[in-house]
């Protein structure tokens, strides 16, 4: 069972979630009966269906005990926390078990057994793990480096001190997805995506339903020109979660217009880049001026493909009096006068 659901590469996994808290497998002739709690490790209840159009058919009732299902997770998170970081002291052992992630959650379902049921134990050890342990289990030395990790990354202090500190938090607790997203994300402020793109594909093999990581994995492939189909699927499905969510939106949008952008479509890649800058700017002190400048070099590049030079022009100089010394500054420099400026 652990190993089928570990194995699984689409982020899903069917539950019947009776009333006595037992849980069962989901077979094919009981899915239209039953009542379904598609408990997968996404937070985002659509998520199932994004990725699988066949589960457009899941009803009010259906969609609803997943929350259910969530709930009744959540309730059991103390104990379990008490459980894995204090009784099985799960910092200390994560290491010892390198890349065998089946012993490593067959054990966790061993130690949780007496609080979720013998039933329960498996799925919901499946669960914790593709959420990431980290978030139930920071403790010691772990706790003290991701607070010291929040605010460095929070203040965007993008610099080599806060690699290595995500450096040593990977150490202590090798699937934290958090922070191989954060390296990612620092490695991409310096437009290094050869250096960004394993720790994206790491998060997102831990954590497959997150926006925010099928986005700025979907971006690198752009910017690296791989996989622009495997991109845009990316994107798209982010951009879909994101739409309530006002930064995520704006970065998306951004994305996908780059991608358009790197595809030749430069009158849609213009639409969509355009939306994105008109939502950042205003918000530029809360985002972030570098977000802001990013957005803003993507569409000066789009307006100089379509020779709207004025346009272009006036972007440029709104980059450079946003911060004349940033990377973005420098790249937009170069955008009038050199025609083979390329990168994003």
């Amino acid at each position: 069972m652990i190993s089928d659901c570990l194995k699984m590469r689409k982020a899903r996994l069917y539950l019947k979630l009776g009333q006595d808290d037992t849980v069962n497998p989901i077979v094919e002739e009981d899915k239209s009966a039953a009542k379904i709690a598609a408990c997968s490790w996404s937070r985002v209840p659509e998520f199932g269906r994004l990725i699988d159009p066949d589960l457009e058919s899941m009803g009010q009732e259906e969609r609803q005990s997943w929350s259910s299902g969530q709930r009744w997770l959540s309730q059991k998170r103390p104990e379990l926390k008490r459980i894995i970081c204090e009784q099985w002291d799960y910092c200390a052992k994560r290491t010892s078990y390198g890349n065998d992630v089946e012993r490593l959650v067959q054990d966790i379902s061993t130690q949780i057994q007496p609080v979720v049921g013998e039933n329960l134990a498996d799925i919901v050890a499946v669960l914790l793990y593709k959420e990431g342990l980290f978030s139930l289990c920071e403790c010691g030395d772990l706790k003290k480096l991701m607070d010291e990790a929040r605010v460095a990354f929070r203040q965007r202090r993008f610099d080599d001190n806060t690699l290595r500190l995500f450096a040593r938090i990977i150490e202590h607790d090798p699937d934290n997805h958090w922070a191989h997203w954060c390296q990612g994300v620092i490695y991409d402020s310096r437009c290094l995506y050869e250096k960004s793109l394993p720790h994206y594909e790491k998060a997102i093999a831990i954590m497959p339903s997150e926006a925010r990581y099928l986005n700025n994995l979907g971006y690198v492939y752009v910017n690296l020109k791989r996989n622009l189909d495997t991109a845009q699927e990316y994107i798209s499905l982010a951009l879909h979660m994101s739409m309530n969510y006002p930064y995520g939106k704006a970065v998306c949008l951004d994305s996908y217009g780059w991608l358009l952008f790197k595809r030749g479509k430069f009158e849609d890649a213009l639409k969509y880049i355009l939306d994105s800058s008109e939502m950042v700017r205003p918000k530029k002190g809360e985002w972030g001026i570098d977000l802001l400048q990013e957005t803003l070099y993507h569409l000066a590049f789009v307006n100089r493909e379509l020779n709207n030079k004025d346009k272009c022009q006036e972007t440029v100089n709104e980059i450079k009096m946003l911060n004349s010394s940033s990377i973005w500054s420098k790249k937009a420099e170069k955008l009038l006068n050199n025609r083979d400026e390329v990168t994003g």
